[in-house]
């Protein structure tokens, strides 16, 4: 995919507000301005702060590792 990691904002924004509702609207722009200003890779930060939000600290653990183990299979 061109683009890098902006190119995935439209199809992560549409998983998790309108495919799942998992978050606001303005809950994702808070967690991706919040992904883009600390360290570390933007999708794991965003991973990670979805995650918690979701289903709090196991779903921190579920959805970073989910990130972080992708490419392996």
């Amino acid at each position: 995919m061109f683009g890098g990691h902006y190119a995935v904002i439209p199809i992560l924004r549409h998983v998790v507000i309108a495919r799942y509702g998992w978050i606001s609207e303005k809950e994702f722009l808070d967690l991706w301005a919040i992904s883009e200003s600390t360290s570390g890779p933007t999708a794991l930060n965003a991973a990670t702060y979805t995650g918690y939000k979701v289903h709090g600290f196991p779903g921190t653990v579920v959805a970073t590792l989910g990130v972080m183990t992708a490419p392996f299979f």
